[in-house]
C-alpha cells in the first residue's frame, strides 16, 4: 500500500505452501489475499508453489511466475 502511493512497484516471493483445510492456514490464506491486492508481480520457487499461492490469493495468474532454485554440480 505504501509503495503503491509512491509509485513503486512491489513484488512478493513466495517460499511455502500452505493448506486449505485447518484453521491456522484458512486465517493466513485470508492475509495473504488481501496483501496481494496491490502487488505487481509474485514470485514462487516452484509450479506447485505457483498454483498453490494462485489458489490461495485468487491474483493473476499472469502476475506469478517461476523462479526455482538451483543446484549447481561442479
Amino acid at each position: 500500500m505504501h509503495a503503491k502511493s509512491m509509485g513503486k512497484q512491489t513484488i512478493f516471493t513466495d517460499h511455502s505452501l500452505f493448506a486449505f483445510n485447518d484453521l491456522a492456514c484458512v486465517n493466513i490464506n485470508k492475509v495473504i489475499k488481501s496483501y496481494l491486492t496491490d502487488v505487481d508481480q509474485c514470485i514462487t520457487v516452484s509450479h506447485i508453489g505457483r498454483d498453490n499461492l494462485i489458489l490461495r490469493s485468487a491474483i493473476d495468474p499472469r502476475k506469478v511466475t517461476v523462479n526455482p532454485n538451483a543446484i549447481v554440480n561442479l
